[in-house]
């Protein structure tokens, strides 16, 4: 999924009006549309250029950082003071990094690091392997 670009999110207000609208993964490709704001997840009709979601998350879970290794995503979600690694092929997600003190606000992968930072201001790195 992730050969073409990289991964961003789409929040869930592109999708106004349900309960839990989801937060939803695409990649990030030269010339790919993401709606905004010509065209909202709640009118499909209007999506017809914009980019498919590779992954979604529950409502109101607000990805804020995201790397990926191998066949993995790690993810930030905010609000956790976990880093969660979720099968990209699909699954469960599981929790990689735990421990902080505040919300996770920024995840990042280097090839052999993930980097992680909260909103305390602690930065870490731990090896991927």
């Amino acid at each position: 999924m992730l050969a073409d670009g990289p991964p961003v999110t789409e929040p869930a207000g592109a999708n106004p009006g349900t309960k839990d609208p989801t937060d939803l993964l695409v990649v990030a490709t030269h010339g790919a549309g993401f709606g905004f704001p010509a065209c909202l997840r709640s009118r499909p009709a209007d999506r017809t250029n914009a980019a498919q979601p590779g992954k979604s998350f529950p409502g109101h879970t607000g990805p804020m950082g995201l790397g990926s290794s191998g066949e993995d995503l790690h993810v930030g979600m905010f609000g956790r003071t976990a880093v969660d690694t979720v099968p990209l092929a699909g699954g469960v997600a599981t929790p990689f990094l735990t421990g902080f003190k505040g919300g996770v606000i920024g995840v990042g992968v280097d090839g052999t690091n993930l980097h992680a930072g909260d909103a305390t201001g602690l930065v870490v790195a731990v090896p991927l392997a």
